[in-house]
C-alpha cells in the first residue's frame, strides 16, 4: 500500500512539474531556454558596438585612466565618494611600503537625497563638505557613482542622476568644473586638479593597489549590489570611438555601464512587471539581477499562476 501511495505521489508530482514547466515556457520565463554561451557572445558584440560608437545599450565609456604608472608614495590626495546615500571625504596617501594611509575621514549625507536641490545648492554643499581638508592637497580624486561621460581632461559630464537623488538643472553639467567653481566661490584661490571616476573604475584600481608588487594578466572591476556595473582594461587602439588613439600602444580603463545591457532574454511577465516600475526599460540588466527587483518579479509570477488556477484549496 505504501509503495502504491509513493508511486501515485510521484505521478501526481510529475504532472504538476509538467504543468508548471508548460506555464513558464508559455510566458518565456523558463531558465532552460536560456543559452549562456550565446548570450555571452551577444554581450561581447554589444561591447564592440559601444567601443565603435555604434548604437548599443553598453556605453563603453573611456575613462582616460591607465594603470601603467607607478603608485606615488607619500603624496596626499583629497578623495571624495558620492554614493547613493552617503558622501564620504578623506585624505589618502601611500606610505613607503605602498600601504594606504587614510586620514580625516568623514561621512555626510549625499546632497539631493533629503529633498530636491538647485544646481548651486548641490555643488555648494559638496564644496562645504570638503572645505576642512582643502589645505591638505592640490589634487582631488572624485569617485562619482552616477553615469557620466568622461572627457580627456578627466572631468565628466553628467548623463542623469539615479538612486533617488534629486537636483535641478545638472544633467549635462561638468561635475568637476562646477565643484571647483564652488570651492573658489568660498574664497579658495589655489588651483586644484580633479580626476572624476566612478565606483567600478575605483574598484578595479583598488585591486591594483591591494597587490602592487604582484603581476596579473589583467584586472576587472565588478559591482553587484543595488546596482551593477563592470570595468576592464582595453587596448587604446581598439577603442574605435577615439580614432586619435588608433596607433597607440597604451591601455585605458573602460567603464562598460553594463547595468544598461538590454539584449538578455526577458520573459513576458518580466517585461510586464518592468512596465510598472519608475523607469520602464531603463537599466534592464541592473534590474533583473538585483534582489529588490527579483522579489517583485517572483510575486508577479505567482500572481499570474494564481490567476491561471495553479493554487486551489481542497475541502
Amino acid at each position: 500500500m505504501i509503495e502504491l501511495n509513493r508511486e501515485g505521489w510521484k505521478v501526481r508530482m510529475n504532472k504538476i512539474i509538467e504543468k508548471v514547466d508548460k506555464f513558464l515556457r508559455k510566458y518565456e520565463m523558463d531558465y532552460g531556454s536560456v543559452d549562456p554561451d550565446a548570450n555571452c557572445q551577444k554581450f561581447i558584440k554589444e561591447m564592440q558596438k559601444g567601443l565603435d560608437a555604434e548604437e548599443s545599450s553598453l556605453l563603453m565609456i573611456p575613462t582616460y585612466i591607465s594603470i601603467d604608472s607607478e603608485i606615488p608614495l607619500n603624496e596626499p590626495v583629497i578623495v571624495i565618494d558620492a554614493g547613493g546615500t552617503n558622501f564620504r571625504v578623506a585624505v589618502v596617501y601611500f606610505d613607503n611600503n605602498k600601504k594606504p594611509v587614510i586620514e580625516d575621514f568623514k561621512v555626510y549625507t549625499m546632497p539631493g537625497t533629503k529633498g530636491e536641490l538647485s544646481k548651486d545648492e548641490f555643488f555648494d554643499t559638496m564644496a562645504g563638505y570638503i572645505r576642512p581638508v582643502l589645505h591638505r592637497s592640490s589634487k582631488i580624486g572624485f569617485c562619482f557613482s552616477y553615469p557620466v561621460v568622461i572627457l580627456p581632461n578627466k572631468d565628466g559630464r553628467l548623463v542623469k542622476f539615479s538612486k533617488e537623488v534629486k537636483v535641478r538643472d545638472v544633467d549635462g553639467e561638468l561635475i568637476g568644473e562646477n565643484l571647483l567653481k564652488a570651492v573658489k566661490k568660498m574664497g579658495y584661490k589655489d588651483n586644484k586638479s580633479l580626476v572624476l571616476l566612478n565606483d567600478t573604475v575605483s574598484t578595479l584600481l583598488g585591486g591594483k593597489v591591494s597587490y602592487p608588487d604582484r603581476v596579473f594578466d589583467s584586472y576587472i572591476g565588478f559591482i553587484l549590489g543595488t546596482g551593477t556595473n563592470t570595468c576592464y582594461i582595453e587596448k587604446a587602439a581598439r577603442i574605435g570611438k577615439l580614432p586619435d588613439l588608433q596607433s597607440s600602444e597604451a591601455t585605458m580603463l573602460i567603464n562598460v555601464e553594463s547595468g544598461n545591457y538590454d539584449k538578455m532574454p526577458r520573459g513576458k511577465i518580466d517585461v510586464e512587471f518592468d512596465s510598472g516600475t519608475a523607469n520602464p526599460g531603463s537599466y534592464a540588466f541592473e534590474k533583473v539581477i538585483s534582489g529588490a527587483y527579483q522579489g517583485g518579479i517572483v510575486l508577479a509570477v505567482v500572481r499570474k499562476a494564481a490567476g491561471k488556477g495553479f493554487f486551489q484549496m481542497n475541502s
